[in-house]
């Protein structure tokens, strides 16, 4: 499966937050506010039968709300409902999102969530050894 599951979270964050800045990089000046920060947290894999295995990858996303509105705690509830209620799938890649969590600390929200997807590896045929031809004779 090769696929930026990152991107594609944005882009999903992307239709619920229209008007929202999303970055996937720390930034050393500091996020722009408001704003989102996507980012891989880890990865487990299982083996299954035959060439497949389960991939299961932790993502989180952190929101920083607008601190010049003065309306902070409306800001952080709004965002955390809607990420709660309605960021359900990755729809490019067709993904659900399992086991989400929201914090919220220092007036940012932490929300980490779970994929789950099963790959399979493409085992490489040769075909130089389908046929076999034999040269003899009986004496």
């Amino acid at each position: 499966m090769n696929m930026d599951i990152t991107v594609a979270t944005i882009n999903e964050l992307a239709t619920l937050f229209p008007s929202g800045t999303f970055y996937r990089e720390q930034v050393e000046q500091g996020f722009q506010e408001p704003s989102f920060y996507v980012h891989q947290v880890s990865v487990k894999t299982d083996s299954l039968l035959a060439t497949r295995q389960l991939n299961k990858q932790m993502f989180s996303i952190t929101y920083f709300p607008d601190t010049d509105a003065g309306n902070l705690n409306r800001q952080l509830q709004e965002v955390a409902e809607t990420l709660t209620n309605e960021f359900r799938f990755i729809h490019d890649p067709k993904l659900h999102v399992f086991d989400k969590d929201i914090h919220i600390e220092n007036n940012v929200i932490v929300f980490t969530f779970y994929v789950k997807y099963t790959v399979r590896e493409e085992v490489f045929v040769n075909n130089a050894m389908t046929l076999i031809s034999a040269k003899g004779e009986l004496k």
